[in-house]
């Protein structure tokens, strides 16, 4: 989780390649994604996604995926990449039931409801 929070890019590969359980949550529940999401570090998830972290999976407690994490700190860079790498734009695993497009749309954040929308949340937009 260090190497992934700091942006060691190569450290985080060579764990990788080590073996690293990718997706293991911290004792909070941030898995290595939302935590690579949170601070935007956008080769770490792109690193982490191929080498197969789930894209998708939600934060334990709170059910943020990494995409949603992106989202709510108004990161677009990384929000690009995880839906480049096949985030779900409608996945609703957050207790509010919002999803990334919505948290987007009510953040009144337009680039990011763009990108959001053009790689696959449009159906949920018109929810």
């Amino acid at each position: 989780h260090t190497a992934v929070e700091r942006g060691q890019v190569e450290m985080v590969r060579a764990l990788a390649e080590l073996g690293a359980d990718l997706c293991l949550a911290d004792p909070e529940g941030w898995t290595p994604l939302c935590m690579a999401a949170e601070q935007n570090h956008t080769e770490v998830v792109t690193n982490l996604v191929e080498a197969g972290a789930d894209v998708n999976q939600a934060m334990a407690g709170c059910g943020r995926t990494p995409l949603y994490v992106a989202v709510e700190r108004g990161h677009l860079e990384a929000a690009s990449a995880l839906m480049a790498m096949g985030a779900d734009a409608e996945a609703c695993a957050h207790r509010s039931g919002a999803t990334p497009l919505h948290l987007a749309a009510e953040m009144r954040h337009t680039a990011m409801v763009d990108v959001l929308e053009r790689r696959g949340g449009a159906a949920a937009a018109e929810r």
